[in-house]
């Protein structure tokens, strides 16, 4: 007959499922962990007795995300931000699984935020520009700022932790910029919004010199149809248009709006100063004779453009009498009709973007 003995009893167990592990501390594990990728240790004891085991699996309650190892603690990936999950332990080994531990405590996963959605971007100044948002989820853990970042890359600051952000910057004139923000909680930073429509930010202010080497008198704001900023000539590049020597020709074109100037150059063929239209003031072609409202822009910046006549200047705007033209009065800012046959002053303008 076989001797029993210690022996024995261990082969015996060696035929046997492991014991149920003894249940830890689960624990959230938020840092830096991506949107809906939390993470959670949970520690647990080996059964004391029974037979050995391999590995051990933790299983999460809900969703089922599970983590297997050789050891204590097991880390669960995969976790859906700001969820509550409980986890169970099991031990397995050749023969098979144990049953479940105890359910752990309860955790709630946290993560970096989602990112927000961009709106369309908005400049308020050559400096700064306004961020509308919609924010994502906060990944279990409230936002704490914002952050953005442009292309071409420059530094910003954030102002505010909603919607419009306030992002301030040195940009270069002339260049597009896109822009694109960060949402940042205690657990890290969110990947990035889509990037944002594209800005220019403005370089032109009135009384700058235009790109046509003019003073700036007009800016529309945003780019219309005709363009959005006017230039005039300076003095110094046109020494003969200080001298009242000009009469206005023909046509009958009774516009005045800002934006006509150019038109209403180029359909009263003859009208006042053909050295408005044959000015080539940095390499353009496209000089003119402002509209009656045009010139009043002249007149309401007097203070920016430097030598002016105190005296009447002709606009490219007939009058409804056909013997007359519009004329602008820089010594008081009248606005009124001359005979055509008139010597007045004039200074050539253009539109640019």
């Amino acid at each position: 007959m076989p001797i029993l003995g210690s022996s024995a009893s261990q082969n015996t167990k060696s035929f046997l499922q492991p014991n149920a592990p003894t249940i830890g501390t689960a624990t959230n594990a938020g840092s830096g962990r991506a949107y809906n990728n939390g993470s959670a240790t949970i520690t647990f004891t080996a059964a004391a007795s029974g037979a050995a085991a391999t590995s051990f699996t933790a299983t999460s309650s809900p969703g089922g995300y599970t983590a297997t190892g050789s050891s204590s603690p097991l880390t669960v990936t995969g976790l859906q931000s700001a969820t509550a999950y409980t986890f169970v332990v099991k031990a397995t080994n050749a023969v098979g699984d144990s049953s479940n531990s105890s359910a752990s405590n309860s955790i709630t996963a946290t993560t970096v935020p989602q990112a927000p959605t961009i709106g369309t971007v908005t400049r308020t100044s050559n400096t700064v520009v306004s961020v509308p948002f919609t924010a994502g989820a906060t990944g279990g853990s409230a936002f704490t700022s914002y952050t953005a970042t442009s292309s071409p890359s420059i530094a910003l600051t954030v102002s505010g932790t909603s919607t419009p952000l306030t992002v301030t910057g040195t940009f270069a004139s002339g260049t597009a910029y896109t822009i694109q923000i960060v949402a940042v909680n205690a657990n890290g930073s969110s990947t990035a919004s889509s990037a944002s429509n594209s800005l220019t930010p403005n370089p032109y202010a009135i009384g700058g010199t235009g790109p046509g080497g003019g003073i700036i008198v007009y800016n529309a704001g945003s780019v219309l149809s005709w363009g959005r900023y006017i230039e005039i000539a300076t003095s110094a590049s046109s020494p003969s248009w200080t001298d009242a020597t000009t009469q206005w020709g023909s046509g009958t074109d009774q516009r005045t709006a800002i934006g006509t100037g150019l038109s209403l150059s180029a359909s009263n063929a003859t009208v006042a100063a053909p050295t408005c239209t044959a000015y080539r003031g940095g390499g353009n072609s496209n000089w003119f004779l402002g509209s009656l409202d045009e010139v009043n822009q002249m007149y309401i910046n007097r203070a920016v453009i430097g030598t002016y006549a105190s005296d009447w200047y002709w606009t490219s705007s007939a009058h409804t009498t056909s013997l007359y033209a519009w004329v602008q009065n820089f010594a008081g800012g009248a606005q009124d009709n001359s005979t055509k046959d008139q010597d007045r002053y004039s200074r050539p303008m253009r539109y640019f973007t």
